[in-house]
């Protein structure tokens, strides 16, 4: 069902694995996100950092790689990405909770990021004040998120599935917070919003990857555990990717967008 599709997507690290991989290789200008929000967060390398949302710890291991001194510390509400962030070790604090109700003392730490995850928390407001709480006045809270509609070829594909299949249409994934109204919920908890915009593109020029990815979206993942159903989803995405992408001259390119936002609590 389309309410257990966070669950689904993050109880293991596989799915988020072939998105990333795809946006890795395939996005038109290369682009180093972790670079591009350190650049904006401005660190000293001092900071008391808690990472929410920080799925396998990628952008935490990023910045002690790069010589961060400061504590360092990471949260997800899905076991499985704090285990694999376990395994990296990186002299990190590893934590298991909710992003509404986070397990930390006020001003516990001076900065906090949150990439790519406030869309899948049921109230957002709730979050951002627990943000604004845990670092405190003068903290730093950094928020990325998405374009009001990337990559709208596959989620053009992903929307046939379900009528191809009868299954259930899925919402779209950042409709609670994207670039579109990130700045007037932000704005509604912190005095000061910094907004650095990233265009971009995911360009494909053969059918496997635009498979791939589309196979990881909540649609076909309703058939997850439906082997044969599965299949056929899998089989029918490979021609309709075939089909579309001859029609668009061999080259499939769908726009995206990365906001970055970077606010001071009052």
């Amino acid at each position: 069902m389309i309410g257990d599709d966070v669950y689904q997507q993050y109880k293991t690290t596989d799915l988020l694995r072939i998105r990333l991989e795809t946006h890795r290789r395939f996005t038109e200008t290369p682009l180093d996100l972790d670079a591009e929000c350190a650049a904006v967060l401005g660190l000293t390398g001092d900071e008391a950092l808690l990472d929410v949302g920080c799925g396998p710890g990628a952008f935490l291991r990023y910045l002690r790689d790069r010589g961060h001194r400061g504590r360092l510390a990471g949260l997800d509400q899905s076991s499985a990405m704090i285990a694999e962030a376990r395994r990296a070790g990186a002299d990190i604090d590893w934590h298991s909770g909710q992003a509404d109700a986070l397990p930390f003392a006020d001003g516990e730490f001076s900065v906090l990021s949150a990439r790519h995850m406030l869309y899948h928390v049921p109230d957002v407001s709730a979050a951002l004040r627990e943000f604004a709480r845990v670092v405190g006045p003068g903290g730093v809270v950094f928020a990325a998120t998405n374009g009001e509609r990337n990559t709208p070829g596959l989620g053009d594909l992903e929307e046939a599935v379900a009528e191809e299949f009868g299954l259930e249409t899925a919402p779209e994934m950042t409709r609670t917070f994207n670039t579109g109204n990130a700045p007037e919920l932000l704005g509604a908890v912190f005095p000061v919003v910094e907004e650095t915009i990233l265009p971009g593109a995911l360009v494909f020029t053969e059918p496997e990857p635009i498979v791939d990815y589309v196979m990881t979206q909540t649609v076909p993942q309703q058939a997850a555990d439906d082997p044969v159903l599965f299949g056929r989803i899998q089989t029918w995405v490979a021609a309709q990717a075939t089909s579309r992408l001859d029609a668009l001259g061999g080259t499939w390119r769908d726009p995206k967008s990365v906001g970055l936002y970077r606010c001071v609590a009052g």
